[in-house]
């Protein structure tokens, strides 16, 4: 899907008006709520307030996440996370445990909790692997192509929040910043790995704001907190193509501007 495409979509994607709500009388018993959108819009914590403001009305709610980053459940329990019935029922499988309601659901302030769970980042050894559609020590090798060309098929939008979803889920679990990472372009300590992962978010939200005739102008604190690592390795990156040649800086350019030309990134 071109820009042009994309951009057509979103816009009439945005155009769409929402189905009214419903302010009928309540015919079930049991009501079930569902909230679903992409990321950083305020579902956990609309869904939060809510199952808090239910239960002190009296009313018995169970609140369940399916979010791969299991946090819609936290702002209850002051930040922690519950554990998840995916990583639980695998656990207790493994030590051939049978699983309870309460090894998987919790209570606070009346409101009955569980996360579903989801996809994580396995480290082992030396390799690391994406639950996702990955086996476990799959090298680089082994992984092959699977993960090239279109991988956002007839849903762009929902494609790209459920991967991002299940890197983002990744990220939630405890990791280890030594381990080594084996990527297409060399082994990195996983630290390296997450700055290069930032490199590549920070610019690519630059080129679909760009493309798609929208502010492209980044958080000034993230420009320069990316310059910063950019600045001491930028050389060894190009050299290994994960920058392209350095694009002329204009005179007086901004800081934004540097980082995307030093880099290669920038385009009219």
């Amino acid at each position: 899907m071109n820009a042009p495409t994309m951009t057509a979509s979103l816009r009439a994607e945005a155009a769409i008006v929402p189905d009214n709500v419903h302010v009928g009388p309540v015919t079930k018993e049991t009501q079930v709520i569902a909230i679903y959108g992409k990321g950083g819009i305020g579902k956990s914590f609309t869904l939060a307030n809510l199952s808090y403001m239910m239960a002190q009305q009296g009313k018995k709610v169970l609140l369940i996440g399916c979010d791969p980053k299991s946090d819609t459940t936290s702002l209850l329990f002051g930040g922690r996370a519950c554990p998840t019935i995916i990583e639980t029922s695998s656990k207790k499988k493994l030590a051939g445990e049978e699983v309870k309601i309460g090894d998987v659901c919790f209570k606070r302030d009346g409101v009955f909790a569980m996360e579903l769970g989801g996809n994580y980042l396995v480290v082992k050894g030396s390799t690391i692997f994406a639950a996702q559609g990955g086996k476990a020590e799959e090298t680089i090798e082994e992984v092959g192509d699977r993960w090239e060309g279109d991988l956002l098929g007839d849903d762009p939008i929902g494609s790209y929040d459920r991967l991002n979803d299940a890197a983002s889920a990744a990220l939630a679990h405890p990791l280890h910043l030594e381990h080594v990472v084996h990527l297409s372009y060399g082994d990195f300590p996983m630290s390296t790995y997450f700055e290069h992962t930032t490199f590549y978010r920070t610019f690519q939200a630059w080129d679909i704001a760009k493309l798609a005739g929208l502010d492209s102008t980044l958080p000034p604190e993230l420009v320069d907190g990316v310059w910063e690592l950019v600045e001491v390795q930028v050389e060894e990156l190009r050299a290994i193509h994960v920058f392209g040649p350095e694009i002329p800086v204009p005179a007086g350019a901004d800081a934004q501007t540097r980082l995307l030309c030093v880099t290669g990134f920038w385009h009219e």
